[in-house]
């Protein structure tokens, strides 16, 4: 025996049918009779587009418990400022951030500053020592000298 359709399900239907086209055919939410909205294809391809596969987290632990649909996809966790790359099920990260990367860079010139500055007051420490020096041997050999004068004279 044959199941009647009624008008309640033709109705049901024909605003299942327009959902369905709504969802492949246009950039809207799709509010359906029956479960949560979502997002048409086109809008969210639109997003994967404009994102680039790229999405910003405000934590690195919110971004490490996030599953992208995306087979590869990159991600930045504000609070560490690195970028993590989704491959092979797992989130990697890429090293050091940008800015971990410049406070090295600004380490390492600050302390070449300070050797070259280090070895630059030694050598001028050194070259005020040996003209003392030589200032303090000469007035010496000039005093001894005077000695003698005065020695022989008496």
């Amino acid at each position: 025996m044959a199941d009647t359709v009624t008008k309640q399900e033709l109705i049901a239907a024909k605003i299942d049918v327009k959902h369905t086209g709504e969802a492949v055919n246009t950039k809207k939410i799709i509010t359906p009779r029956y479960g949560a909205p979502f997002k048409s294809l086109p809008l969210a391809i639109q997003e994967v587009i404009e994102t680039g596969g790229f999405e910003p987290f405000a934590t690195e632990a919110q971004l490490k418990a996030s599953v992208p649909v995306l087979t590869k996809k990159a991600a930045y966790a504000l609070d560490t400022h690195k970028i993590w790359l989704w491959n092979n099920n797992q989130w990697t990260d890429t090293g050091l951030s940008a800015i971990d990367q410049a406070k090295t860079y600004a380490d390492t010139k600050k302390s070449e500053a300070i050797s070259a500055a280090a070895e630059d007051a030694t050598s001028k420490a050194a070259a005020a020592i040996s003209a003392a020096a030589e200032d303090a041997t000469s007035k010496a050999d000039a005093a001894l000298d005077q000695a003698k004068l005065y020695a022989d004279s008496n």
